[in-house]
């Protein structure tokens, strides 16, 4: 299967959209832990504070249900969070030739990978642009060769990929 330039312009932007989703989501849980540390803390100011039996029954149910809200919201967002990344491609290496780079992988048995692309960018750098599409190849090939590339320890290399679920049924 050959994709196109759109094709893979696709990809990338939908890979974009996925990250920023992961990223929001994990503020949010941030957000959300914060906001229930604070009303622990407050609960527990209180009720070491509180000076009546009634005064403390009533904390209690406010702050619990505002509390309990709280973690139903804070459990949602970590299980949407961790159920969105996951690892398909491993053991990823790059090797010297004297000639070229090889890279190779290993590909989870729970998923179909249709396409593995192999970047480079310079160590160090932090940008998401630094990285440089070296080469592809198809799902079920595990190794590519970057010819007239040497092994250099100055850049890093990376797999990313596409992947279908595979149904046991």
């Amino acid at each position: 299967m050959n994709f196109s330039l759109v094709d893979i312009l696709a990809i990338v932007e939908s890979e974009k959209a996925a990250e920023l989703q992961r990223v929001l989501m994990a503020v949010l849980l941030a957000v959300l832990a914060a906001c229930f540390a604070v009303l622990v803390a407050r609960l527990a100011w209180r009720f070491l504070m509180a000076k009546v039996a009634p005064e403390i029954g009533r904390l209690i149910r406010k702050q619990g249900m505002l509390g309990f809200i709280v973690v139903a919201a804070l459990a949602s967002c970590v299980v949407g969070y961790g159920g969105t990344k996951r690892t398909v491609v491993t053991e990823f290496a790059a090797d010297a030739n004297p000639d070229s780079v090889i890279c190779t992988w290993a590909e989870a048995a729970d998923a179909t990978v249709t396409r593995v692309w192999v970047q480079r960018r310079i160590k160090g750098a932090t940008e998401q642009e630094a990285w440089e599409t070296m080469g592809s190849a198809p799902g079920g090939v595990r190794y590519l060769a970057i010819d007239g590339f040497t092994l250099d320890t100055d850049y890093e290399y990376r797999a990313l990929y596409t992947y279908e679920e595979v149904d046991d049924e």
